[in-house]
């Protein structure tokens, strides 16, 4: 996820370090979906680590 909110940064223009990425759209549109991905990936862990009730019987 940093990784993704650094190219998106960078895509932007918003922190011009000299690289070949500085404002080019391409890489702010991969840095948000690296980002997005990320934020999935947690949710979908989160969620199948979710401890079960006790009361619920196990599938």
């Amino acid at each position: 996820m940093i990784v993704g909110a650094i190219w998106i940064v960078q895509g932007a223009g918003l922190a011009p370090t000299g690289s070949f990425m500085d404002g080019r759209r391409v890489w702010a549109l991969l840095g948000v979906l690296l980002l997005l991905a990320g934020i999935v990936s947690i949710v979908v862990q989160r969620r199948r680590n979710k401890p079960q009730d006790p009361d619920q019987p196990s599938i």
